[in-house]
């Protein structure tokens, strides 16, 4: 039987000792994830959207590499994607080292920045210049210049198979003559995750993302934010692990954003406690048997004392 592309949900419950963690923070509200998940239900229960991917179709759309924001603040929502095929090379997919995807992959698109596809009901859409990627793994929507239109960080990751080159993360920011895009601060890496929100508790959106230096083990990006888009760079090392998907949410009701992490290669779920000023410490290990994490997400506890995450799995 040849290799099929399965999920499956599993459910981990992680104990926090705060008797109100049903009422949402304030904080979460900054975060890529609150909005990510409020245009999914949309894009979920409104006509007229781009189904979810399988990565399969004509036009190759990678259910990895994809986003979702109302560019130019018109009331549209616009879908971003990759295509399925960016990552892998046709050696690669024939000598069956990565058996999750049974297509060839494309040699143009796995080895240089590539135009991504847009999609949108507006009619008269303009592409963003600058949106050209090379396995943009993940694509956080908030906004980070403070103008009330959404903007797109990037998480690069570069070539997915040797030569391995890494890449340099990317922004897109809204101005009066439409988007501009540019490099966020900080040498190249093979960057995986990331999430979006105000750590340091001043009013703006911050950036947090993972880097690889030799997919064993690498830093966390912290952008700053000074509140127009211009942010400093710093890393923190948390883990000896590479830290390979990440978000950011408030797990204890303490208006500091926390980390939520997958490390081991995929394999376990880490906390790290936010203190609010940019820096945090590490917390909970939470470890998988032998799945791949592939994105976490949360659900507040209606009466009792638990968070609960929700793990996405390949098998």
């Amino acid at each position: 039987m040849g290799p099929s592309l399965k999920y499956f949900i599993t459910v981990l419950l992680l104990l926090i000792f705060n008797t109100n963690v049903f009422y949402a923070s304030n904080i979460n509200n900054t975060t890529s994830f609150f909005k990510q998940e409020k245009y999914r239900c949309e894009v979920a229960t409104k006509d007229g959207f781009k189904p979810y991917p399988l990565g399969i179709d004509h036009f190759r759309m990678s259910p990895l590499h994809n986003g979702i924001a109302d560019l130019y603040d018109d009331g549209y929502l616009d879908m971003i994607f990759g295509a399925s095929d960016e990552t892998f090379s046709i050696d690669r997919i024939v000598e069956g080292s990565h058996p999750t995807f049974v297509y060839e992959g494309n040699e143009e698109r796995s080895r240089r920045p590539f135009q991504y596809a847009f999609y949108s009901q507006d009619d008269n859409f303009k592409l963003p210049k600058g949106t050209k990627y090379l396995n943009a793994r993940t694509i956080l929507t908030q906004d980070f210049n403070g103008d009330g239109i959404d903007d797109l960080a990037v998480t690069i990751w570069g070539t997915d198979y040797e030569p391995y080159t890494p890449a340099r993360n990317e922004i897109l920011l809204s101005s009066p003559n439409g988007y501009r895009a540019d490099y966020l601060p900080g040498p190249a890496y093979f960057n995986h995750g990331g999430g979006a929100g105000d750590i340091d508790g001043d009013g703006d959106v911050d950036i947090v993302m993972d880097g690889s230096i030799n997919f064993n083990y690498g830093p966390i990006h912290v952008y700053i934010n000074d509140g127009s888009g211009n942010f400093s760079y710093n890393q923190i090392n948390l883990n000896k692990a590479y830290t390979d998907i990440l978000a950011l949410y408030d797990l204890d009701d303490d208006e500091n954003l926390d980390i939520v992490a997958a490390v081991e290669k995929h394999k376990g779920l880490q906390i790290f406690w936010g203190k609010g000023n940019g820096y945090f410490t590490p917390g909970a290990d939470i470890f998988s048997d032998d799945d791949w994490i592939s994105e976490v997400s949360y659900k507040r506890g209606s009466k009792d004392t638990y968070t609960r995450f929700k793990s996405w799995f390949f098998s």
